[in-house]
């Protein structure tokens, strides 16, 4: 017998079906929830043309986080001209294409490097420009929207890996170029190179946190701030000090941890094969099964009677004690 409503009703196995069904629907696959500030990683883009300051600004933002910083340098080795002020370990490599990228991307996931630099993400771009041409002058003559299909979808990739980084991400990118006369107070003309673009796809800066453009002068506009702490703001010469307060607001919430454990290491205290895992939906189903029959039709009394006896929710016992579970539920008596 199972209860619905107060009535004690039949246990049969449409009721279960339907129970079960209506069990996960609450506990797991909610619409919507209350929103709440999570835990995050920094996605930040520096724009500037060349002699703005990129790279050293982003090894002193990154050391202002905290943590092992790694740097992909595809700026022929000029990251490494800092490393007698930076701590930081690099790779150098050329001909940056988005394949090669996403291999060293997913290298930093395994690793525990706390900041990965991009710098610069220009070379994909233009990588990417180069083989869209060349497709479109071979395989498909001339039909250079049949090339992009082929295109698109690693730009697309590239965009996701970044974005599902386990660390913190600085990326730099080339600004497109053109020189302007400009006067002074006392009339004195001289030229400056200013921005017009950034050297990579089109949209590209949707997908970051911060974007920050530098000037020749080393001053910096933030031109969009999910923080809501420096929009428009002009930093001059940004520094450590930015770091350390980006990472405060990302700090800031609750901490993210999955139900169960996933590719890479979320437990840091534990390694990989020491994680043990969780029921299975099959041991939840019958486990379900029992507890519908012990009047236990309400998600919050499932839980509740889980943290009595075994000190976790459901969803989070170990696959190991499903037996003890299972004795443990048969020997319930219908009213406590």
């Amino acid at each position: 017998m199972a209860s619905m409503a107060g009535f004690l009703v039949p246990a049969t196995d449409e009721f279960l079906r339907k129970y079960i069904k209506l069990w996960v629907e609450r506990k797991e696959n909610k619409m919507f929830e209350l929103a709440t500030k999570k835990k995050s990683k920094l996605r930040l883009a520096l724009m500037g043309v060349s002699g703005s300051g990129k790279t050293y600004t982003a090894l002193r933002i990154a050391t202002g986080i905290g943590g092992k910083i790694a740097v992909i340098d595809t700026e022929e080795g000029s990251a490494s001209k800092y490393s007698d002020r930076f701590k930081f370990f690099e790779t150098s490599i050329e001909n940056a294409g988005i394949d090669k990228l996403i291999s060293i991307i997913e290298y930093v996931n395994k690793s525990d490097f706390e900041v990965l630099i991009i710098d610069s993400l220009s070379h994909a771009w233009q990588e990417l420009l180069d083989e869209v041409d060349k497709l479109t002058r071979t395989k498909y003559q001339g039909n250079s929207f049949r090339a992009w299909a082929e295109g698109t979808p690693k730009q697309k990739k590239l965009i996701k890996a970044i974005l599902q980084c386990k660390t913190h991400v600085i990326v730099t990118m080339r600004a497109k170029t053109e020189h302007v006369q400009e006067k002074d107070d006392r009339g004195k003309t001289s030229i400056k190179k200013v921005g017009t673009g950034v050297e990579q796809g089109k949209g590209i800066e949707y997908e970051f946190d911060l974007l920050i453009d530098l000037s020749q002068d080393h001053i910096a506009h933030v031109t969009k701030d999910r923080t809501g702490k420096f929009q428009d703001a002009l930093i001059d010469k940004p520094d450590e000090k930015l770091g350390k307060e980006l990472k405060a607001w990302l700090d800031e919430g609750i901490e993210i941890v999955p139900d169960r454990p996933v590719l890479g290491n979320p437990n840091p205290e534990k390694e990989p094969w020491e994680i043990e895992p969780t029921l299975s939906f099959g041991q939840k189903n019958e486990f379900l099964k029992i507890a519908a029959t012990k009047k236990m039709t309400v998600p919050t009394h499932v839980d509740n009677w889980c943290n009595k006896y075994f000190g976790e929710e459901l969803k989070n016992i170990p696959s190991s004690k499903f037996n003890e579970l299972m004795q443990k539920i048969q020997e319930k008596e219908i009213i406590e």
